[in-house]
């Protein structure tokens, strides 16, 4: 049940972020964290810091995103897999919030 509710938070701050109401996309996120703070599912962590580096590069706080992908070790020499396609994804958008456009094509096209 909880699964159900983090998934629920996660979509309803991205409803939010598409809005642009950060506060309601900030809340949706916390309520998801305090879901999953008790849990050791690794994947699960992962996949919420992912959207909350999507939420930071939205509001334009590239460190914070850059802070994402030293933590998640994300990289763009990782094989392509359907489990960390979200990662994946991330990556590419802070690649060309970077303005490293070529190395992003690259990146996309082995996607």
């Amino acid at each position: 049940m909880d699964g159900i509710i983090v998934d629920g938070c996660i979509t309803l701050a991205l409803v939010s972020m598409g809005a642009r109401d950060w506060q309601a996309a900030q809340a949706w996120l916390d309520e998801a964290r305090e879901v999953v703070r008790h849990w050791q599912q690794g994947n699960t962590l992962q996949r919420l810091s992912t959207f909350e580096a999507r939420f930071a590069l939205l509001r334009g706080d590239l460190p914070a995103v850059e802070r994402w992908h030293r933590d998640s070790g994300v990289s763009v020499d990782d094989a392509p897999t359907d489990n960390d396609s979200i990662e994946q994804i991330m990556l590419a958008r802070l690649l060309t919030a970077q303005g490293q456009y070529q190395q992003t094509l690259a990146y996309l096209d082995r996607l």
